[in-house]
């Protein structure tokens, strides 16, 4: 048995699309950018995860905290 609440939930689910829903106005960073730079703007603007990118613009990865914490960066605010 559906909710009404969840029926509604369902709804827009179906009728959302990812452009409706995603964050145009991204921080990236280069992919030559030293890891402290990097560390610091994620403390700075109290960022989760990072994405990198060469120098025309295309994604290469991403920087994470938890791969930052496994790697032994320490600690982020």
């Amino acid at each position: 048995m559906i909710r009404p609440a969840d029926k509604d939930l369902v709804q827009r689910l179906g009728s959302t699309t990812a452009f409706n829903v995603m964050c145009a106005d991204v921080l990236t960073v280069p992919e030559d950018m030293l890891i402290e730079g990097a560390i610091r703007l994620m403390t700075e603007k109290r960022l989760k995860r990072l994405p990198v990118i060469d120098d025309a613009g295309r994604f290469k990865g991403m920087i994470s905290r938890n791969s930052l914490f496994r790697t032994g960066y320490g600690r982020l605010s």
